[in-house]
């Protein structure tokens, strides 16, 4: 059976079956096109049919092979760790914008709920004058993002801690990139804090509420860690919990960036309004224009 053949009997989405022929021949899927009429050997073609096999029963195909392109770069994903979507590379660039225009040196980046570590190892790519944190409660979590830190030489410290937990702080503290900020923080378990700089707090928490599940596609109910996705009956349970956790700070100057659920918007900027009166609050739009992302600066 030819290339062709191969992928015009494969009963799956012509892309789709395109990248998994590419993955079982190591190859890209230009050469698919260049090679169309080469016959495939039978070990080839049997490892093909397996995965288009996976696939029809609804398995992703970036956990099929492996990775998920994020950012331009590509970050190994399992079923421990969430796929990484386009609206988080919204994410990562509005961050990473918004740091230069506000011309942020040595930032203390804290990537909270990091899973494949995708915005981490990200920032850390793009800021080689960052110190970047990222944390997780789950180890299997971890261990990936540890991976996708190596493979791609960033430079990121990673903590297995629930959300602001004691771990994460201490870090933090170990962590900082000058005294002013070690000062400034060193006061939290205390539930007290002084005024730091630059503190910058990312994160990708699950926001869908659990209602959704009945709605969604078998690709993702069924291979995708549920708790990567929900939070509860609202959705918002876990961004609330870490946006109580970080106002404890009282620190006038943290920024935070958050990814959202848009039906989430008004409810969450009130929240925000009640918890940071003295911050700068807006909202952000993704590429189809819905409320994605949530952002408090200190100007």
């Amino acid at each position: 059976m030819t290339i062709t053949q191969a992928l015009k009997t494969s009963k799956i989405d012509p892309r789709e079956a395109e990248l998994l022929l590419a993955y079982v021949l190591k190859q890209d899927r230009a050469y698919l096109r260049t090679h169309n009429n080469d016959v495939l050997s039978l070990p080839v073609l049997r490892r093909f049919k397996t995965l288009v096999g996976r696939r029809l029963k609804h398995e992703p195909v970036a956990y099929l092979v492996g990775y998920q392109p994020f950012c331009g770069h590509d970050f190994l994903v399992n079923r421990s760790t969430l796929i990484p979507r386009p609206e988080t590379e919204g994410l990562a660039e509005l961050v990473i914008a918004e740091l230069k225009r506000r011309r942020v040196k040595c930032p203390l980046i804290v990537d909270v709920g990091t899973g494949s570590g995708c915005l981490a190892v990200t920032f850390a790519l793009a800021r080689r004058d960052a110190t970047v944190i990222a944390s997780d409660v789950s180890d299997k979590a971890l261990a990936v993002a540890k991976k996708n830190a190596r493979r791609l030489k960033a430079d990121v410290t990673f903590v297995q801690d629930s959300l602001l937990g004691d771990k994460l702080v201490r870090r933090i503290i170990t962590e900082s990139p000058n005294d002013r900020i070690t000062k400034g923080i060193t006061k939290l378990l205390n539930d007290k804090i002084t005024k730091t700089p630059d503190l910058v707090f990312v994160s990708n928490l699950p926001y869908l509420p659990s209602s959704d599940k009945k709605n969604m596609m078998p690709d993702v109910t069924g291979y995708e860690p549920s708790t990567a996705l929900f939070a509860g009956k609202e959705g918002m349970s876990l961004i609330e919990k870490l946006f109580r956790q970080i106002s404890r700070l009282d620190v006038g100057c943290v920024s935070i960036f958050l990814e959202i659920d848009p039906r989430q918007s008004a409810e969450l900027k009130e929240l925000t309004r009640e918890l940071f009166p003295m911050q700068q609050i807006s909202i952000k739009q993704d590429l189809c224009g819905r409320d994605r992302y949530l952002i408090i600066n200190r100007e």
